[in-house]
């Protein structure tokens, strides 16, 4: 997986939350293998409105999450729980842009709102919130603050419905207590996370817990695997990814994921 560019899914039926790992880029960023953005700004965009329609990603009249050169409708769109661009990031114009979303087919406007760009920064831009009230959430995926090659870095995004007070996040590794590594809010996200990776050959088989801020029951619990296929893709060195909670908090100990089904994917 960590060489291959794939989608795995893993069905989570008892704890029915789900999560986004996205990497920053089809390569090692940390080297600057990734190429920069040079003239525009790069953009990533998320729909994690729970059982939300599939929607398309415009600024201004150009379709985003189709083609960035077409302003016609088609039917390419980004579904619940979907993200654009697979790998990477689109390039798009800097500077302050009225972006929007739309149903498939359709000149009407779901959601609009003014960002402003920085010309040579990457963004992660994250519908949430429910259908019909649908917010953007502008995530600075800066990479500035990041420098060391041989550690991993993760930021975690908090977009689940009803639960503003947020969680805390824990890494528990084999034989090592849980380490609070972050708490965030509801609706934001933490900065990058520098977290000693994981070797390729690692066996070892380690946790993620989110529990309610200040609480120590989990309410979601996520076993990282052994080698490439759990904690060594998440926790590559010299890779950054971006960590999306999504859903709606049912209760104080139960976060529930509506439409896309309960899953999570790794993008790499």
């Amino acid at each position: 997986m960590i060489l291959n560019f794939k989608n795995i899914f893993y069905s989570l039926p008892f704890t029915m939350v789900a999560l986004i790992f996205a990497s920053c880029g089809d390569k090692a960023v940390l080297d600057n293998t990734l190429a920069p953005a040079g003239d525009g700004a790069r953009i990533r965009f998320h729909n994690a409105v729970p059982g939300g329609p599939a929607v398309v990603l415009y600024n201004g009249d150009t379709k985003v999450s189709a083609s960035l050169t077409t302003v016609t409708y088609g039917p390419d769109s980004v579904a619940s729980g979907g993200l654009f661009p697979a790998l990477d990031y689109a390039v798009v114009p800097a500077g302050t842009v009225k972006y929007s979303i739309r149903p498939p087919s359709s000149s009407t406007i779901t959601l609009q709102s003014d960002l402003n760009l920085t010309n040579g920064s990457y963004y992660s831009l994250i519908a949430y919130d429910t259908v019909g009230a649908q917010k953007f959430l502008l995530v600075n995926d800066d990479r500035t603050a990041v420098k060391d090659t041989s550690k991993a870095y993760v930021k975690i995004v908090n977009v689940v419905n009803g639960a503003p007070a947020g969680y805390d996040f824990y890494f528990k590794r084999q034989g090592i207590a849980a380490n609070l590594v972050a708490t965030v809010k509801g609706f934001d996200a933490s900065s990058y996370i520098e977290i000693a990776p994981y070797p390729l050959t690692n066996t070892s088989n380690d946790s993620l817990y989110v529990r309610p801020a200040g609480g120590t029951a989990n309410v979601f619990s996520l076993s990282l695997g052994a080698g490439g296929a759990g904690s060594a893709a998440i926790l590559q060195p010299n890779r950054i990814r971006n960590l999306i909670i999504r859903g709606v908090a049912a209760s104080a100990t139960t976060i529930k994921a509506t439409g896309s089904g309960a899953v999570i994917y790794y993008i790499n």
